[in-house]
């Protein structure tokens, strides 16, 4: 059950609910993470998150990718790695999101970034105007 709001009217109702996988991303025979994930445009997701790590940094070095969607996993081939690279990526920090998200960034390297203390403050108009926008924009959340 959901609760959907239209107008000023709450109402419960049965709704779909997007499906969650877990997948492990596997880089030239490498159980590199486990990702939570939607089970859809797979091979992007690999390719972002090898890049977010800086694992890839141009499409040369990216050998091939498949879903192999029976055992749950995305196999990646990269002709850039160095011999013993899976030693990098030993020391995890986990970060907010459904499934625990994972990145192997140092994190201490964020305590320098100033932070900031103010209050944000959305109004109830302002929250469904960016509502809309997001399901306008996201044809799998429709």
């Amino acid at each position: 059950m959901v609760v959907r709001i239209k107008d000023d009217a709450a109402e419960e109702v049965l709704d779909q609910v997007a499906t969650e996988v877990r997948f492990t991303l596997v880089v030239n025979g490498y159980e590199l993470v486990a990702m939570h994930c939607t089970p859809s445009e797979l091979d992007a997701l690999a390719l972002g998150f090898l890049v977010s790590e800086g694992v890839v940094s141009q499409l040369g070095d990216l050998g091939g990718i498949e879903v192999d969607e029976d055992a749950f996993a995305i196999r990646v081939q990269l002709s850039c790695l160095e011999e013993g690279w899976e030693s990098n990526f030993q020391d995890k920090t986990i970060t907010s999101g459904c499934g625990y998200g994972v990145t192997f960034t140092d994190g201490s390297k964020l305590d320098s970034l100033p932070i900031d203390k103010v209050p944000l403050v959305i109004s109830t108009e302002k929250t469904r105007i960016l509502l809309r926008k997001f399901r306008d924009k996201s044809t799998l959340f429709k």
